[in-house]
């Protein structure tokens, strides 16, 4: 039988409008958020920090910002990198100790011609102590990097870039005239280098790849590859566009790029298409513009395709789409839970059921020859991916644009909400462990109690464990907190809205009543209620019960966290 009590509303606040609610839920988040008893609500840095975080740094470079940084799992700056350009996007610390990382070109129209999201042009490698060792352009009328890039272990740098392609080139491949932009008047198709470094700015591309070498289309017989498209996944149909914006020059607009030093293949993230394409990379210049070559005797063919398969007609409908906007694709690497394969940050844009995120595990299957198994559908195996993670309530965790995931040794995986700049760790149950809101603005640095939404936006995150190669011999010191202002209290060990130990419904709250189910059995607790301003504003000591009714009569609109116990909820009520 349900307890029921009334709680006597101490103190509320009336919040002006539903979008100062929403708001406030954005940076809030429903994984992991806490309640502060200061009088300075907590709006930036660590919000937990619990003893299961795989313990390490974690390094970000917030966008539109020149600066790299290396935070300690109690949120304290240990070191940071300060650099010549804003990334474009991507920044990654080598096992030697040098920082690569993407640079914007922003001088004139040569270097800028091609402009799109995500946009870069450079790639840098920093010593230790910010001194420049080696930098290259890859941007002018005909190309330009953007996005991502990859470290060979030979030294060598993978580069993710677009090329022109005119109007009557992409006309001659067999692309629909009504699909080719009238402003530009081309196409920018992705394509791949392989860089071995010279110098100080130099280098000299010993590999390439183009997607405008694969192409398949069926809709004029009198131009280039003309064929059947659903005979060929191996190729991309040039006349496959985005239905939101299906003359984007901007075609494919891959987003991520990883190497798999075991297989010598690269995966790709196609955002445009919905997709991740995998390739050979053993071989040679003139095999990867071909179709036969490598070691997988396909050239520079796709070797493997999944997420989308209405892109090449097999199972052609719309339910059987599986990314939406995905970014971050890469290789788990070897000795790690999973290791072998493939981490996806699915956006979620756009979703047929409503957008919302997830982070995803797939497991592409070989056979003994090595080659990529194609299903009775006529579609790449598996069927669907052997891991996900969303929200208890999916919509609550939402990245529109970029963001990024990684599995940790220890079995966690370390998760960036890219555009609210909110990073978190959840464990094996995918209770939420560690949680930071970086505090960088690209004008400034925020001071606590300002609301981060909308300009501490990070590409992707890394957490690098503390025996990481290239911290032997450095020193790493915590230093403050990046943030400026008062410290809040930060609580440790609290699991917000695990379903595995307690459910607070219906959220949102519509009428006056909200309950809570425990699912530990009978105990007796403590009940603190506390509006999104750290107030406290009602309290009671409930008798051992395994359901209680809190109600509400006079409780104004907003977010308010209860404190049952050692745990905390978070309910909005309308």
């Amino acid at each position: 039988m349900a307890f029921f009590i009334k709680l006597q509303i101490l103190n509320s606040y009336v919040l002006k409008n539903l979008k100062k609610i929403f708001v406030q839920m954005l940076f809030l988040g429903m994984y992991g958020s806490i309640y502060c008893q200061n009088t300075t609500v907590q709006t930036i840095g660590l919000f937990i920090n619990n003893d299961d975080a795989y313990e390490g740094y974690t390094l970000f470079s917030p966008t539109a910002q020149k600066e790299t940084f290396l935070i300690n799992n109690a949120g304290k700056l240990v070191h940071s990198w300060q650099g010549i350009s804003v990334p474009g996007h991507t920044v990654y610390l080598n096992e030697d100790g040098t920082l690569y990382r993407t640079g914007r070109v922003d001088v004139g129209p040569i270097k800028t011609h091609i402009n799109a999201g995500g946009a870069g042009g450079r790639i840098e490698r920093y010593g230790w102590d910010s001194e420049l060792i080696w930098e290259y352009e890859y941007a002018d009328l005909t190309k330009r990097q953007h996005h991502d890039f990859q470290v060979l272990p030979n030294g060598n740098v993978l580069i993710l870039a677009w090329e022109v392609k005119t109007r009557e080139e992409a006309i001659q491949a067999g692309r629909n005239p009504d699909n080719i932009d009238v402003a530009t008047n081309e196409l920018w198709p992705d394509h791949v280098v392989e860089v071995a470094p010279e110098g100080s700015s130099g280098g000299t591309i010993v590999w390439e790849w183009h997607v405008w070498d694969h192409l398949i289309q069926d809709y004029d017989a009198t131009k280039d590859n003309y064929g059947v498209v659903e005979d060929h996944p191996e190729l991309v149909d040039v006349n496959f566009v985005k239905p939101s914006s299906p003359s984007n020059p901007d075609w494919n607009h891959m987003n991520a790029i990883d190497y798999n030093p075991t297989l010598d293949q690269i995966v790709l993230s196609v955002h445009a298409f919905g997709e991740l394409w995998i390739i050979d990379h053993s071989t040679n210049l003139e095999e990867s513009s071909n179709h036969t070559g490598g070691n997988s005797e396909k050239g520079g063919d796709l070797l493997y395709r999944w997420g989308n398969p209405k892109v090449f007609r097999r199972n052609a409908t719309d339910s059987d789409r599986k990314f939406f906007n995905q970014h971050n694709v890469h290789w788990i690497p070897e000795g790690l839970p999973n290791e072998g394969r493939i981490v996806i940050f699915n956006n979620g844009k756009d979703r047929p059921e409503g957008d919302y995120s997830s982070v995803e595990i797939l497991d592409p299957v070989l056979d003994g020859a090595g080659n990529y198994l194609i299903g009775a559908d006529g579609t790449f195996e598996p069927l669907d991916v052997v891991f996900e993670y969303t929200a208890v309530i999916p919509a609550e965790f939402f990245a529109p644009r970029f963001s990024s995931a990684q599995q940790l040794p220890n079995g966690n995986m370390l998760i960036c909400n890219g555009p609210f700049g909110t990073f978190f760790e959840i464990d094996e149950l995918q209770n939420v462990v560690w949680k930071y809101v970086n505090p960088v603005t690209p004008d400034d640095v925020l001071t606590q109690g300002e609301s981060p939404t909308g300009v501490n936006s990070v590409f992707h995150i890394l957490r690098l464990g503390l025996d990481y190669p290239a911290f032997e011999g450095k020193v790493l010191e915590a230093g403050e907190p990046l943030e400026l202002g008062p410290d809040v209290e930060t609580v440790t060990g609290i699991y917000e809205n695990d379903l595995k130990i307690l459910l607070i419904y219906p959220n949102p709250v519509q009428g006056d009543v909200v309950t809570i189910k425990n699912y530990e059995g009978l105990i007796e607790v403590n009940i603190d209620i506390y509006d999104a301003f750290g107030n406290r504003i009602g309290a009671s000591i409930i008798e051992k019960t395994d359901r209680i009714q809190l109600h509400f009569e006079n409780l104004e609109a907003g977010v308010y966290f209860v404190r049952y116990g050692e745990r905390v909820l978070k309910f909005l009520k309308l």
